[in-house]
C-alpha cells in the first residue's frame, strides 16, 4: 500500500478536489508507477462532467508517464526503475488483442471504464465513499498509478518524461489514424481538421508518410502558427 494524493472528480461539472488516499500494491501483471507528468485530454473533461466513463467520485487522467516503483508477480517485461508511458488497457487474450489490435479489445469496458482494477478489486483502500480508479487503465491525475504491464510502453531513460505524456492518447490517436488507417501514399495530399494534440500528431505522421501537401484547418491562429 502507498499513500497518494489524487485530484478527484467528486460530482459532475464540479471542480476537482485533492484527496489523500491509499493505493493497493500491484498484483499479477499490475505495475505501480510514480507519476512524473500527465496530459489533460478532452475525454477527462467528459468524465468530470459525468458524460463518459464511471460515475463520480472518480480519478480522471489517461495520459500518464512515470517511473515503475513496484511490480506484480506475473510482470515479465518491466522492472522497477523503468520509465513508462501509459495508454488504454487491454486484456491481451481476446481475438483483437491476439491480432495486435489492442485498441479494439473486446474486454475494453472491464479494463478501462468500471472504476475498478481489471480483476474486479478496488484500487483504493480505506475509501468509504467508493472513489473510482483505473480510468482508461490509469487514473493518472494522482501521484501514483496502478496500471498493468499491458498498457505500459517502456521509454528510454534519457527521454524527457515531461514531454512524453501525449504519447499514450493524443499522439497515438492522431499518428495512428494516419499511419495505420488512412495509409496515404507518397505524394498524396492530406487535410487535417483541428490542430490540437491529435491533429498535430496527424500532421507529423503525414510528414513521415511523405505527403506532398499537408493542409491544416483550425480557427485558432496560435495553433496554426506552430
Amino acid at each position: 500500500m502507498v499513500k497518494i494524493t489524487a485530484a478527484v472528480a467528486v460530482k459532475p461539472k464540479a471542480p476537482l478536489e485533492f484527496r489523500e488516499l491509499e493505493l493497493a500494491d500491484p498484483e499479477g501483471n499490475e505495475i505501480l508507477v510514480r507519476t512524473v507528468a500527465t496530459g489533460i485530454c478532452h475525454t477527462d473533461l467528459l468524465l468530470r462532467d459525468g458524460i463518459f466513463g464511471p460515475p463520480a467520485p472518480v480519478i480522471p487522467g489517461h495520459e500518464g508517464v512515470g517511473i515503475v516503483e513496484a511490480i506484480g508477480a506475473d510482470v515479465q517485461g518491466l522492472r522497477v526503475g523503468d520509465h513508462v508511458a501509459l495508454r488504454q488497457s487491454s486484456c491481451g487474450f481476446c481475438g483483437d488483442c491476439r491480432r495486435s489490435h489492442p485498441m479494439n479489445c473486446q474486454n475494453y469496458t472491464q479494463y478501462n471504464l468500471t472504476g475498478l482494477r481489471p480483476n474486479g478489486k478496488k484500487a483504493l483502500l480505506c475509501d468509504e465513499v467508493g472513489i473510482g480508479s483505473n480510468f482508461v487503465g490509469q487514473s493518472s491525475f494522482a501521484t501514483h498509478i496502478l496500471a498493468t504491464e499491458n498498457n505500459a510502453a517502456q521509454l528510454p531513460k534519457d527521454f524527457d518524461l515531461t514531454n512524453a505524456a501525449p504519447l499514450g492518447c493524443g499522439m497515438a490517436t492522431g499518428a495512428g489514424t494516419v499511419i495505420n488507417a488512412m495509409k496515404p501514399e507518397i505524394g498524396q495530399t492530406i487535410a487535417v481538421f483541428g490542430a490540437g494534440a491529435v491533429g498535430m500528431a496527424a500532421v507529423m505522421a503525414a510528414k513521415v508518410r511523405r505527403c506532398s501537401k499537408i493542409i491544416i484547418i483550425d480557427p485558432n491562429a496560435q495553433r496554426l502558427a506552430l
